[in-house]
């Protein structure tokens, strides 16, 4: 985001490909809630006898659904938004590389980050982008303190 707007000499002393690699989201979070699915769906809920527990468990279901949710946003918004809006600037090839991909390397065609980092629509995708990633961020800091405060309240049962 600080590049945006740089000037050419600025530009060429980082590695574009890179950041532009590490800017895009690859990993998911994947839930192993299935005891409290297989709890709440089956109504056996009412066997825990810790009123703070049971809201805690609430909570953290609703947390869950809330991050799956901005997860599927942040997705969207990238493959509708920001990927179609690189191709005409990005090699994606090269980008690749960073990734360990077997296809990754360099291109042979022309690549264009300096007119990209120049343009005001990447500056506003690159913002938006920032902001459903930190929206991820605080709601997987939600979820870590509703795990914590389980945690606490399991231990002393």
């Amino acid at each position: 985001m600080n590049l945006v707007g740089s000037d050419v000499e600025e530009l060429k002393k980082h590695n574009l490909d890179s950041i532009l690699y590490e800017s895009l989201p690859s990993i998911q979070i994947v839930f192993s809630d299935n005891v409290i699915k297989d709890v709440l769906q089956s109504g056996r809920l009412h066997i825990i006898q810790d009123q703070e527990l049971i809201q805690l468990i609430h909570q953290w279901e609703a947390q869950i659904l809330l991050i799956k949710e901005r997860e599927s946003q942040l997705e969207l918004w990238i493959n509708n938004q920001l990927m179609p809006y690189l191709l005409d600037y990005v090699s994606f090839k090269q980008t690749d590389n960073y990734g360990k991909m077997p296809w990754g390397g360099k291109s042979k065609l022309k690549t264009n980050y300096y007119q990209l980092f120049q343009q005001l629509k990447y500056e506003g995708l690159i913002d938006n982008t920032l902001w459903y990633h930190n929206k991820n961020k605080l709601s997987l800091e939600t979820a870590n303190e509703l795990i914590k405060k389980i945690i606490r309240v399991t231990e002393k049962h």
